[in-house]
């Protein structure tokens, strides 16, 4: 494989670059336009990434994915909703300030002071509409899974 990746933090791009000596990785925001050409990767992961923006945010950087990643091309995305075995996240919701619909910062935990948009399934499929959804499941932490196919 060839891999690519972005963070917004240089310090974990140096950690990374310690363990993986074959990794093209840039220090970049994926929320504004990503840099790499169209249609240029056949896969893309991104795990609790994408919800770290207003919906704004988000819609661009689904976009930005679209345009670089190649027809039929495989997406996978985890992000986190608003329960967690059965009871309201503490952290990401209870204890959060809503700032608008959908929208908390964390007031206590590691994430503390970091936006999160938080995901009902309704706004999930819409965000992803531009997709062909292969699975869609919640995992142990109860956070929303996504395998699509880009259809252009």
């Amino acid at each position: 494989f060839e891999v690519s990746g972005i963070d917004i933090a240089d310090e974990g791009i140096k950690q990374i670059k310690k363990s993986l000596k074959k990794v093209d990785l840039k220090v970049g925001d994926v929320f504004d336009k990503l840099p790499c050409p169209d249609n240029s990767f056949d896969a893309i992961v991104s795990i609790q990434v994408l919800q770290h923006s207003k919906e704004k945010g988000i819609k661009k950087a689904i976009s930005e994915i679209k345009r670089i990643l190649r027809p039929k091309g495989i997406l996978f995305v985890t992000l986190c909703g608003r329960y967690s075995g059965g009871k309201v996240r503490y952290c990401l919701v209870k204890t959060a300030k809503q700032i608008a619909p959908n929208i908390f910062i964390p007031t206590i935990g590691h994430e503390k002071g970091l936006v999160h948009f938080i995901y009902t399934k309704k706004i999930l499929l819409n965000h992803y509409k531009g997709f062909k959804l292969l699975k869609q499941w919640r995992d142990e932490k109860d956070y929303y899974c996504l395998l699509c196919e880009n259809q252009e």
